[in-house]
């Protein structure tokens, strides 16, 4: 099974079906289009750029979740969940995709 790694909070995030996008420069090959791939939370340093918008819907969701994005509670370097991807698009609508 394929994998994709993704920095946190992002990943526990995406896991937790909270962010509905993920965020990359390079195009994903048709072929994954449709298919379950694992989500590892890489060992990377935890992001902090939520929008104000953003911390609101995370805060909504989940207190647990909120104070993982705090206090840097997310597991790291470990397959943490799996998602099936829709698609590849560009300028979607989310609060969590980034335009261009």
């Amino acid at each position: 099974m394929k994998a994709i790694s993704i920095k946190q909070p992002w990943a526990s995030l995406i896991a937790h079906g909270i962010k509905d996008i993920e965020n990359r420069t390079w195009k994903c090959p048709q072929k994954y289009i449709g298919q379950r791939v694992l989500i590892h939370a890489s060992s990377s340093k935890q992001v902090f750029r939520y929008s104000l918008f953003q911390y609101d819907i995370i805060r909504r969701q989940s207190q647990s979740l909120i104070y993982n994005c705090i206090y840097d509670g997310f597991p790291k370097g470990a397959i943490i969940g799996s998602v099936v991807i829709a698609d590849c698009v560009q300028n979607h609508p989310s609060v969590w995709a980034e335009k261009g």
